[in-house]
């Protein structure tokens, strides 16, 4: 196996193989291993878990470069050290030997057990959010991860044995015997979309909002002995080199990533290559990828597993699907150093999976279920610690479909850990994430979200309409002050961004004048509006099914101005309709105005906002371009008067608010073309 970029210090190896040290397990480590760890000879890649129960297992892999082992054939160079199991009461002598005859034997573990099998980390996890495609949201475009199924069979569990047996298994032992592979992690490019937010990322020169977390979470699944190298089509360009390169190609994406991937995959097969596809784009519609090699869906814990183990023995199937809805314990922390963190304008991590309610469109009950599964405050603090130890600074997403599914959990376990995290490293990080509006219900757990570093949230607010919300079934909207939460909301610290439906079959051609009437009042400037489209899973596509009125698949965007279904009102009415409606709420009048009614509520913690270079530089690069060329001009220089004069802390928020609004605005004009 052949590492790239090796230092000699051992906190560049943590940084780039996942090591990751707490406390004073450093002088608890052997005295072989730690005068090892100070040999500038030798290269620890290695990594010290916590057990569940009653083991703490240490394992190390010890490259002596100076011997001239690290040839293409070889698996790792044992140095002698197994699994010291202190709390056993006993050495597990687990001496194992790597040479090129060996790819990995550790006959101590003892779990090398068929049962465990489904047990291993998988192939997906982090689905971006909802509905941005069929509902909408932020993560929607930015996580690809693995959807599950329209019914919860029972939760699998994760024993304490087996998620030892885990960390072997990625490192290709646990019996895997797994040949040295190159893996080549591709994610196609996104269109221009709404949360794309594209014509905004170059005035901070970003070039993709956030970077392919499901990706990245499933290159720390696969065996380390495996080589992996990840392009993010946002960003960088795939050269024919990568292809050479490449023994396997893996492929995720969102449906509107669909046209790209097509591409994508027909340049990997053109160029001779085995192509591995999941993610929401192939998870409802493999059928329709018929060059693809292997289809590894649902959610990652469960079906990685089976196809790697297939995979090593020569006889992996096409398909492979799971019912379960896995534990998350057991999900491991992405490997940030395989993306260039630079392109960026956001990092995110994922806290839980699954909904407690059931809206008709919503596709995220029929891939994760009604319960919400989170991972412990623990693993999220490692995904944190893995940000800042790479360097990072600046706005972290929590990708989960609804935050606060789990709030007994939220309130006890991870937000004390937030809040305690943030304050000892005088908060690097700025949060978001999305949430049902019932958080406005909780002013406590507002409270605590805000000291956590939230900043900002997403509601699906759908309708101001009583008909349109129980006719989607969104109860938990249903006979409250819409408009009055999303105030509460702002004033407790929260910038309230709002996704936003027309086209129910209750929609009357008064349905445009009342959402562009809630969004103005409501100061909700990032208005995420979509024409309802039907998503395959969900309890709306097969009601139109079953009416005959499905006209086909979803584009995947829903601010494009099309949709899937025959709607009861006049298909000409619905697109006139919406055109004027997104004109309108994002025409330089109406729009800054609704910046300056959010910022008479908006009441942000002290620790919120500092000004920083990259917003110092987008101040100036928009100066020409909105203040001078623009034809915002004039509302662009009387937003930055107003705020300067009546709340200067937020001068930086007006300025990314005014900047959000070109990029808004560039999407509405597209729907007029």
């Amino acid at each position: 196996m052949v590492f790239d970029g090796f230092r000699t210090d051992f906190q560049r190896a943590r940084d780039l193989f996942g090591v990751f040290t707490h406390g004073n397990e450093f002088e608890d480590l052997p005295l072989t291993a730690r005068q090892a760890l100070k040999c500038p000879q030798v290269r620890l890649v290695g990594r010290f878990s916590q057990g569940f129960g009653n083991g703490f297992n240490q394992s190390f892999h010890l490259l002596d470069t100076s011997l001239g082992l690290l040839g293409a054939r070889l698996g790792f160079l044992g140095a002698g050290f197994g699994m010291l199991s202190a709390r056993f009461g006993g050495l597990d002598a687990c001496f194992s030997l790597f040479g090129t005859g060996f790819s990995g034997l550790n006959p101590g573990l003892g779990v090398l057990n068929a049962r465990f099998r489904v047990l291993r980390p998988g192939f997906g996890l982090l689905k971006p959010c909802p509905a941005a495609f069929g509902d909408r949201i932020p993560e929607r475009l930015f996580h690809p991860l693995i959807h599950g199924i329209a019914t919860e069979p029972p939760q699998l569990g994760i024993s304490p044995h087996a998620e030892n047996y885990f960390s072997d298994f990625t490192r290709g032992r646990g019996g895997a015997d797994f040949s040295v592979k190159n893996i080549l992690m591709l994610y196609p490019e996104f269109p221009d979309t709404f949360w794309s937010f594209k014509h905004a990322l170059k005035f901070v020169h970003k070039r993709a909002a956030l970077p392919p977390l499901g990706l990245l979470t499933v290159a720390a699944m696969l065996p380390e002995a495996w080589n992996k190298r990840l392009i993010d089509l946002n960003v960088a360009k795939l050269n024919d080199r990568d292809l050479e390169w490449a023994d396997l190609v893996f492929i995720s994406a969102m449906i509107a990533q669909s046209e790209s991937a097509r591409a994508l995959i027909a340049r990997c097969k053109a160029a001779g290559k085995t192509v591995v596809a999941g993610g929401p784009l192939f998870t409802s519609g493999h059928a329709d990828f018929g060059q693809v090699d292997h289809f590894v869906l649902n959610e990652a814990e469960v079906t990685l597993p089976d196809f790697l183990s297939d995979l090593e023995s020569g006889a992996a199937k096409r398909l492979y699907t799971a019912a379960g809805f896995p534990d998350l314990g057991a999900t491991p922390v992405p490997l940030w150093h395989l993306a260039d963190m630079r392109r960026y304008g956001s990092m995110s991590v994922q806290y839980s999976r699954g909904c407690p309610f059931d809206c008709e469109f919503c596709d995220v009950t029929a891939k994760f279920g009604h319960r919400s599964r989170t991972k412990s405050a623990p693993q999220v603090i490692a995904e944190l610690d893995a940000l800042d130890a790479a360097g990072w600074r600046g706005a972290v997403f929590f990708v989960d479909d609804n935050f606060i599914g789990n709030k007994r959990r939220l309130r006890e376990e991870l937000l004390p850990a937030l809040i305690e995290w943030q304050r000892a490293r005088n908060h690097p990080f700025r949060f978001y994430t999305e949430a049902s509006i019932n958080l406005a219900d909780d002013e406590t757990l507002t409270r605590d979200i805000v000291a956590a570093g939230f900043d900002s949230v997403f509601i699906g607010i759908e309708t101001p309409e009583e008909a349109g919300l129980a006719e989607c079934n969104k109860r938990q909207n249903r006979g409250r002050d819409l408009l009055a939460d999303v105030k509460r909301l702002q004033r407790a610290g929260l910038e309230v961004q709002g996704g936003f439906i027309v086209g129910f079959d209750s929609d009357t051609l008064s349905i445009f004048r009342r959402q562009i009437e809630f969004i103005q009042n409501s100061g909700i400037t990032t208005a995420m509006v979509g024409m309802l489209n039907a998503l395959p899973g969900t309890r709306l596509f097969e009601r139109l099914r079953g009416e005959g009125r499905l006209l086909g698949a979803s584009s995947g965007n829903n601010v494009d101005g099309t949709t899937n279904f025959v709607p009861k009102m006049s298909m000409n009415d619905l697109r006139e309709g919406y055109r004027n409606l997104m004109a309108t709420i994002y025409a330089p009048g109406p729009y800054y105005r609704r910046v300056r009614t959010f910022l008479r509520e908006f009441h942000p913690a002290k620790m919120s906002f500092r000004l920083n270079l990259r917003e110092l530089s987008a101040f100036l690069r928009s100066v020409p371009s909105l203040g001078v060329i623009g034809r915002e001009r004039f509302q662009y220089w009387r937003l930055l008067a107003w705020t300067f004069f009546r709340r200067p802390r937020l001068l930086p928020v007006a300025v990314k608010l005014a900047i959000y609004g070109h990029h808004f605005r560039c999407c509405a004009k597209a729907l007029a073309r």
